[in-house]
């Protein structure tokens, strides 16, 4: 497929790429190629072969957020795990949709999708989960990118906003105004090396 999402460098030098039919996993050093999608028939099967982005931990662990749930690979280990929206449970993932990943300076996994916001705490095993009615503009979580103060800024589906990770149990969003453009798009955040941020809207 030749739609390309997200990109990402491990920490074994190998190239993570994220497209409509999967992920492509490059190694340059040993000159290996391999596919990682749904249809796999071995324990490193993806949820989904719509990869929106890929990130890797401070565990190096390797999140994939895709349009059926989200995945995450222990490299040391070789297994894959797989979450999904439970209706019947409360610590779960809001949404399927999933679309965008960010690790914060406590080492929760913020998971953005087509329904809200999730907190993932690797210590537990548990999700928090942000709507609008704790303070998001927009259900919609098209990016999230961690700025140089450690705090972390959020594009929607209308506005921008920005929360220091201490203060999340108190929901505290930080709304940005004004702004060209109340809507942005997947994969258009950037920081620059003096620590701007870009933020790409419609």
């Amino acid at each position: 497929n030749n739609r390309v999402y997200c990109m990402m460098e491990d920490s074994r030098g190998r190239r993570w790429i994220g497209t409509g039919n999967g992920i492509v996993i490059l190694d340059l050093p040993e000159n290996d190629l391999l596919m990682l999608r749904a249809e796999n028939e071995s324990e490193f099967r993806i949820n989904s072969n719509m990869v929106y982005s890929i990130m890797q931990d401070r565990d190096n662990e390797i999140w994939i957020a895709t349009s059926e749930g989200l995945n995450k690979f222990d490299m040391k280990n070789q297994q894959m795990t797989s979450f999904r929206n439970d209706p019947e449970s409360q610590n779960t993932l809001c949404n399927n949709f999933t679309i965008s990943l960010c690790e914060d300076k406590l080492g929760y996994i913020w998971i953005g999708t087509g329904s809200g916001l999730n907190r993932f705490s690797k210590k537990d095993s548990s999700f928090l989960y942000f709507s609008r009615e704790k303070g998001l503009p927009s259900v919609i979580i098209y990016d999230i990118i961690e700025d140089n103060k450690k705090s972390l800024w959020f594009t929607t589906g209308r506005g921008l906003v920005s929360m220091d990770p201490e203060m999340a149990e108190n929901s505290r969003f930080s709304e940005i105004d004004p702004l060209k453009g109340q809507e942005f798009n997947i994969k258009a955040v950037h920081k620059s090396e003096e620590g701007e941020l870009f933020f790409g809207g419609m």
